[in-house]
């Protein structure tokens, strides 16, 4: 799935999914952890061994609003 289309079904189910239970299970949780990050992390103009990409959807609770952040290492690891 393309990056665009990926952050377009965050965008749709975000909102009904954190009405549910906090879970890694949750599709939208997977979207933001892994889907995402791994598919920014593949662009072949992204050098692997020079930035972080991370995304959260919360610690325990949901967030109010899903992020993906990528991080220059040289400055930064973590928001």
């Amino acid at each position: 799935m393309a990056l665009r289309d990926l952050f377009l079904q965050v965008m749709k189910t975000y909102l009904q999914e954190k009405r549910e239970r906090f879970s890694k299970e949750q599709p939208v949780f997977q979207l933001v952890m892994k889907a995402i990050p791994q598919a920014i992390e593949k662009l072949p103009f992204i050098p692997q061994d020079r930035y972080v990409i991370k995304g959260s959807v919360g610690q325990g609770v949901w967030t109010d609003v899903p992020w993906v952040a990528m991080m220059d290492k040289t400055v930064t690891t973590s928001t």
